[in-house]
Formats: structure tokens, sequence, C-alpha cells
């Protein structure tokens, strides 16, 4: 039987073209609109990447992943329904199955995103505040970069295209709430790979504002 640490290496290697082929497609011109339409493949094949490379199981943590998935979703049923959360949108037809109005590929947006901010901020030796702050925050700053490009590519567009602070402030407000709960933790896995992750969503969305945004 192959042990897992021997198939690491290929995991990765398959992560980092997979990504770069995307990166390439979405920027030209033949191909871009067949790689939008994988986006919410692609969510889903980083989301399995990171449980791959998530080493050390706990009941609890695992409860919290699914937790941010489901919640993560509901607030942005909730914020399409209402306009209380994050200011009035709606979704475009990029990040493909939709239930009440929203992209199941929305929670896999949240879980991704909660996942490498916490596991980099935990890195630094914080406690649980100043951890969830600083996740919360890489988080809207991430954001900042993706609105944008969001509307660009058709992800979601904001009414009368403009983006409200309102925005940036929920963002920060959930992410806060969801990425504190997990630092609370009492036991809490490891992933070697959440780094590369997270830079390549920041590489990636920086990129993208500079190409669709600028």
């Amino acid at each position: 039987m192959i042990a897992i640490n021997h198939i690491d290496p290929w995991v990765k290697r398959v992560f980092f073209v997979v990504q770069a082929v995307g990166f390439v497609g979405i920027l030209s011109t033949g191909w871009h609109g067949l790689t939008l339409s994988l986006t919410p493949v692609n969510l889903l094949f980083v989301s399995v990447v990171l449980l791959w490379f998530h080493r050390g199981w706990h009941l609890g943590e695992a409860v919290w992943m699914l937790a941010t998935f489901a919640l993560g979703y509901l607030v942005e049923v909730l914020g399409v329904h209402t306009g209380w959360v994050f200011g009035q949108y709606d979704y475009g037809q990029t990040l493909g199955p939709q239930i009440a109005k929203v992209p199941l590929a929305m929670g896999l947006n949240w879980f991704i995103m909660c996942y490498v901010s916490t596991r980099f901020a935990a890195h630094l030796g914080l406690n649980a505040w100043k951890g969830a702050v600083l996740s919360a925050a890489m988080m809207v700053a991430i954001d900042i970069l993706m609105e944008p490009v969001a509307m660009a590519l058709d992800f979601w567009h904001w009414e009368n295209g403009q983006i409200p602070y309102q925005n940036y402030l929920a963002w920060f407000v959930v992410s806060f709430g969801i990425n504190y709960w997990w630092f609370g933790l009492s036991n809490k896995g490891l992933n070697n790979f959440s780094h590369w992750v997270l830079g390549y969503l920041a590489l990636f969305f920086a990129v993208m504002h500079m190409a669709f945004a600028a």
C-alpha cells in the first residue's frame, strides 16, 4: 500500500498545475468562458486538497468545518434576500448551481477563506482574540481585491455597481465570529499546505484585479 506522504508531492504538483491552467485560461481570450464555468469545480477541488493535507482529525474541528460551510452559505442567503448583511447584491451564473438564489459554491468559498486564514494567524502564536482579528482582517483584505473582480467575472453584482462599506464590515464581523470559534477549539489539526493556498488566493485576486478591475 502506498503511504500518504508519498502521494503528497504529486497532489501538490497537480494543485499547482490546475491553478496555473485556470490562471492562464481566465486571462486568455479563447478559454476565458470555459475556464470561468469551471470555477465551482475548482473551489471543490481546492477544498478537497486542503482536507487531504489536514493532519490530526478531531470531532470539534470537523463540526467547525461543516458549520463554516453552512453558516457562510446561510449568511449569504440572508444577505441576498434582505440586504441587511452585506448590502444589496445578486449572484450571476459563474459560480454554478444555486439554492435560494445563492450558489452552493459560496459555502466552499467561506470554508476555504476561514480555513487558510486561521491557520496562518495560528502559526504566529496569537491568542484567540488577536488571531481572530488578524485572520478576519486578512479575509477582508482579500475581499477588497475580490469584489471588483467578482463583478467583472459575473460572480455577483452590487446595486448600481457600488460596493458598500457595509460589505467589508459584515465580512469582518462574520469572519471574526467563525474564526474566533476555531481558535477556541481545544484540539486542532495541522496543515502544512494551507499557507500555499492562502498565498495563491492573494496572488490570484491581485492579478485578476489588475487585469479586470484596474
